[in-house]
């Protein structure tokens, strides 16, 4: 088959700003692992199957987080065909090449962590805030080349996606919302990858946890935090954590991730079976899945 023919799906995400990661649908790979390019985001093969989509009664009345129960719940089942997502986020390295080769400019805001009077959050005010002169390049804390970028808006995540096409003549795209939680979950039914207990989190993903709560917020005692420590206090460069049965870092925690499905409806009623996107024309909104360091 000419690759011409071949699809990709890329992967995205948001933090104070947004990310970008790369997945590509590639029934014709191979190897568990490759690169459409040598420049190219590394891919890993997931392999087709079925899961239970969305929150269980059960996991509604261990977690007691409000606000996601009423986004995950309708469980339904959902099929997913074979396709292959980025091992990791995509880095700022690899965003400041594609800006580098297009000229292309990314947008100039974002929202960042407030930081007033040597701490970041003030006392019952909210986290984060929009800020212009933000962005990729500098979102308000320090990063490494090899930390993900972040302060990509969807559009902007889309602009590196067209270029990754152009560059390798294979198609990628964003995954749906289906293949990134089916893909998340690598096999398992527990509440994360790495099972029901809170505590194992600093070992597999970058949380709002104890080294940020001392640093960020000393009076931490009424936020919601993970109490271990990870040893980061922002993002942290992509692999520093332990990966899923599927081989992805990052997948949780360190960074939201973009994915293609349009936010429509708050919960998964009528959602898709398939493992295809829920979208609609003009789609004024997009999903993020996966968690961040905050």
């Amino acid at each position: 088959m000419d690759k011409h023919q071949k699809s990709y799906r890329c992967v995205l995400g948001v933090v104070t700003a947004l990310i970008v990661g790369a997945a590509i649908n590639f029934a014709y790979a191979q190897d568990t692992r490759f690169r459409a390019c040598s420049s190219c985001p590394e891919m890993v093969r997931i392999p087709s199957g079925n899961f239970l989509m969305g929150i269980s009664a059960v996991e509604e009345q261990r977690e007691n987080v409000p606000e996601l129960i009423r986004s995950l719940k309708q469980q339904h089942r959902v099929s997913v065909p074979s396709f292959s997502l980025g091992t990791y986020d995509v880095t700022r390295a690899e965003f400041e090449r594609f800006v580098r080769e297009t000229g292309y400019r990314a947008r100039n805001q974002c929202y960042a962590v407030v930081h007033t009077g040597g701490q970041y959050y003030k006392e019952g005010e909210g986290h984060y805030e929009l800020k212009v002169g933000t962005n990729w390049q500098n979102p308000a804390f320090p990063q490494t080349d090899h930390d993900p970028v972040v302060c990509v808006s969807w559009d902007d995540a889309q602009a590196y996606i067209t270029w990754l096409s152009r560059k390798t003549e294979y198609a990628f795209r964003l995954p749906t919302e289906a293949e990134w939680a089916y893909a998340a979950r690598a096999g398992t039914t527990s509440a994360r990858f790495w099972g029901d207990d809170r505590l194992q989190a600093c070992k597999y993903a970058n949380v709002y946890d104890l080294t940020a709560t001392s640093e960020l917020q000393p009076q931490a005692d009424n936020l919601q935090h993970f109490n271990c420590r990870d040893g980061f206090v922002f993002t942290a460069p992509v692999g520093s954590f332990k990966p899923n049965e599927f081989g992805l870092y990052d997948i949780l925690g360190n960074v939201w991730q973009w994915v293609a499905d349009c936010s429509i409806h708050p919960t998964y009623l009528g959602a898709p079976t398939d493992g295809s996107a829920l979208t609609k024309q003009n789609c004024q909104s997009h999903v993020t899945r996966g968690g961040s360091w905050a």
